[in-house]
């Protein structure tokens, strides 16, 4: 493997501009460019280049990269503010390594130049980790009851057997119930469902060894049970505002969700207003049922 000899900072500047590159796909961003200055009268060295046609607009963004051990003061924002005026690009904006102190954020915020934070998850020197909030939202079936008919001689569902339409066993009435809710036939909206015809593909049941079609009903309640945490990011590339603290991407991967790590670590809330962060996922999961275990009902 080849080791990179480019100077850190030069390094930082070609890793900008490739995530600057993905951000505007359709742009020409150019590294280490050189405009002409209308004021200065010479060429005007540019960290990155952005250029993009729309419709009759040619459009030219200038970027300044910064790998600085502290953070970028006024006097290098108002240098490069003026450097953005010399060229006349339309926008400017500063990324930095380490941030910026409040004054630059100040001026530059007065003089419309963005500021930004590299964010990329690759192993690097600038490599950053960040996770995101998220609340899981675990649902199961809390209790159920049927409406079984008078004429049926067994009212247990764990004994009842169901068969469908060709006569093929479909379980007893509670394993029919549990193997609905595992394909999603049921509503998984928490809180009780109210009273709906279960066997409404014309099921059947045996009495005194003949077939008879079937109506039972059911009513369930559902219940949801939700966690809050934060779920890692491992692939993402882009920028993060430093004035509004939003991130600029195309997209990220989160890591595996381990759902017993949830619900073993995560925080269990009782609503939303329990916290104070709004959620960037809500994730919902069904829990799923061993049809050979009897649960009461």
């Amino acid at each position: 493997m080849t080791l990179n000899s480019d100077p850190k900072w030069l390094t930082f500047e070609k890793l900008v501009a490739k995530v600057q590159q993905e951000l505007a796909a359709n742009a020409s961003v150019i590294h280490n460019d050189h405009i002409w200055g209308q004021d200065s009268q010479i060429n005007r060295q540019i960290d990155i280049s952005i250029r993009e046609q729309i419709g009759q607009y040619n459009l030219l963004i200038v970027m300044d990269c910064k790998d600085h051990k502290t953070p970028v003061d006024i006097q290098e924002v108002e240098a490069f503010t003026m450097k953005v005026k010399d060229v006349r690009a339309n926008k400017g904006a500063m990324v930095a390594s380490n941030g910026f102190t409040e004054g630059a954020v100040k001026v530059a915020k007065h003089c419309a130049i963005d500021l930004y934070r590299l964010i990329d998850a690759e192993a690097h020197d600038w490599q950053t980790y960040i996770s995101i909030p998220i609340l899981c939202d675990f649902r199961s079936l809390d209790k159920f009851r049927f409406a079984i008919p008078d004429y049926l001689p067994n009212k247990d569902p764990y004994t009842i057997v169901i068969y469908d339409i060709s006569r093929h066993q479909l379980g007893s009435l509670a394993e029919f119930l549990h193997k609905q809710w595992n394909i999603r036939k049921l509503t998984s909206q928490p809180g009780e469902s109210g009273w709906f015809n279960l066997t409404e593909n014309h099921e059947k049941v045996q009495i005194a060894g003949k077939f008879n079609e079937v109506n039972i009903q059911a009513n369930i309640i559902v219940k949801s049970r939700l966690y809050f945490g934060q779920l890692q990011l491992i692939d993402i590339k882009g920028f993060e505002d430093e004035v509004t603290g939003s991130i600029l991407t195309k997209g990220f991967t989160t890591d595996w969700l381990d759902v017993k790590k949830a619900e073993r670590d995560w925080r269990e809330i009782a609503s939303l207003n329990a916290i104070s962060v709004t959620p960037l996922l809500t994730l919902t999961a069904l829990d799923v049922y061993d049809i050979l275990l009897k649960l009461k009902g």
